[in-house]
């Protein structure tokens, strides 16, 4: 349970999961036992009680307060954050109206990674493992949604996600491309004491050479087979992939820098464009297809999708600081 005085929030940890009702300790059925009060976590159905029977002896019985004495002293203070997290989680969900259905699917979930285990109900007669499957996907269902409905409306996430399924800005290409590399046309003139801007020149007359014959109708992989992209050449020897060679996979308006951009956004769909020069060498470019979309046409399906992503280890790092920030907790 947490308590909350003057700003202070207080653990007390495991406190709900001790007792029995009555003298007697009652066998767990098979599951993974009963949802706490607070929502934030099963525990066995014989620790309903705050001042029960855990235990019978000839002697008397075993009450509550002794065996969370008794648990405390062996676990310390290591599962206090724990609790307090895993309770934050639930009290933020019911505030939010999320993952309503967290504690049923949870069940439903331990069940599937008891079996898929290779385990059957008869291995695990108290329900522990269940019980300890079923709570670590409640956890995992909570900060799920908590994480997902933040990234939804996060509009740093949403860009970042709109720039990568449709392209920065929602200009998506496809291009291809020739290249004639500096290093490599400084090989082929077979002069080390070269200048640059011979280089430069037998480069610049070599990709215009290239861009002749595409224009002139020549098969684009007849062309490539000149390219100096590795890649290419690679590509061009895999019967299976031949048909992708020269192709920028995933292009999105960085790689070889601005001025190669511009040349792509001003190139009409088909048509090929004059050398471009960058850090690399000539460039001959085509663009192949061309889709713009607008943010607000896509918006829908990308909350969809950030809603949907399963949140990471430092996601749910993140969550849990901010949750303990929100709620200005202090363990002593």
């Amino acid at each position: 349970m947490i308590r909350r005085a003057g700003g202070l929030v207080t653990a007390v940890a495991l406190s709900c999961v001790l007792a029995t009702v009555g003298g007697d300790v009652p066998q767990e059925r098979p599951g993974v036992g009963v949802l706490d009060a607070s929502g934030a976590f099963f525990h066995p159905s014989w620790g309903k009680g705050a001042e029960g029977v855990v235990a019978q002896t000839r002697d008397g019985p075993v009450r509550a307060p002794t065996y969370l004495r008794y648990l405390a002293a062996r676990l310390g203070r290591r599962h206090v954050e724990d609790l307090v997290f895993d309770e934050l989680l639930a009290r933020e969900c019911k505030a939010r109206k999320l993952a309503g259905n967290a504690p049923l699917l949870a069940r439903s979930l331990a069940t599937q990674r008891y079996h898929g285990a290779g385990r059957d109900v008869g291995s695990d007669p108290s329900g522990d493992i269940r019980r300890k499957f079923a709570n670590e996907e409640l956890r995992r269902l909570r900060a799920h949604a908590l994480v997902g409905a933040d990234r939804a409306v996060d509009p740093v996430a949403i860009e970042e996600l709109f720039n990568r399924r449709h392209g920065v800005g929602g200009h998506k290409v496809e291009v291809r491309q020739v290249l004639v590399s500096l290093k490599a046309t400084r090989t082929r003139l077979g002069d080390p004491d070269a200048t640059a801007s011979a280089v430069d020149v037998a480069a610049r007359a070599r990709a215009e050479g290239l861009r002749k014959r595409l224009a002139s109708g020549e098969v684009w992989t007849d062309v490539l087979a000149t390219s100096d992209d590795r890649t290419t050449r690679a590509l061009l020897r895999d019967p299976a992939r031949r048909a992708r060679a020269g192709f920028l996979d995933g292009y999105n308006y960085r790689r070889y820098g601005p001025l190669f951009a511009a040349v792509v956004r001003g190139l009409d769909v088909g048509a090929v464009s004059d050398p471009v020069k960058t850090d690399t060498g000539y460039h001959v470019v085509l663009v192949v297809s061309r889709e713009v979309t607008r943010l607000r046409d896509a918006l829908p399906r990308l909350r969809a999708e950030l809603r949907a992503r399963p949140a990471s280890p430092t996601e749910t790092a993140r969550l849990k600081t901010s949750l303990f920030a929100k709620y200005e907790v202090k363990i002593p």
